[in-house]
């Protein structure tokens, strides 16, 4: 077996939790409903809004995460994600502080954006619990 050596390009996602916003789905894949926001992807191949929600289950300083939802691109194609991670609290002493990575599936059926359907992604980045923002690299390979 090949490891594909197809990368489509690094992108910057921001995301902010919301009280407002309304949840995708009723149920996560692991753990109990956190919250939904907000927020944007910018990079080489995609560009647009996202609309999320979380769902962790929680540790002493790690948890597993589900952050799915929605992304509509400049163009007007929308894009849905999915992924399973880990966050961690590297400095227990900032305590709201995480770092995290995840993989991300996407599924989508704008013929425009149909690699992505053959792609996976990773992100890695930082959450802060005080300011609520998530800021992440994604690098999609396929």
């Amino acid at each position: 077996m090949e490891v594909s050596k197809n990368t489509n390009g690094r992108h910057e996602i921001e995301l902010k939790y919301d009280p407002e916003a309304e949840p995708i789905a009723d149920k996560g894949k692991v753990g109990h409903y956190i919250g939904s926001g907000y927020g944007s992807i910018k990079g080489e191949r995609l560009n647009g809004k996202l609309h999320f929600t979380l769902y962790e289950s929680q540790g002493d300083g790690l948890c597993q995460s589900n952050l799915f939802g929605l992304i509509t691109t400049k163009d007007g194609a929308e894009i849905a994600f999915d992924s399973m991670g880990i966050f961690k609290v590297p400095d227990s002493e900032q305590y709201h502080k995480w770092i995290t990575t995840a993989g991300v599936d996407f599924k989508t059926s704008d013929e425009r954006y149909a690699w992505l359907n053959t792609s996976l992604g990773t992100w890695n980045g930082v959450f802060d619990m005080k300011s609520n923002e998530h800021k992440y690299q994604l690098q999609i390979t396929g």
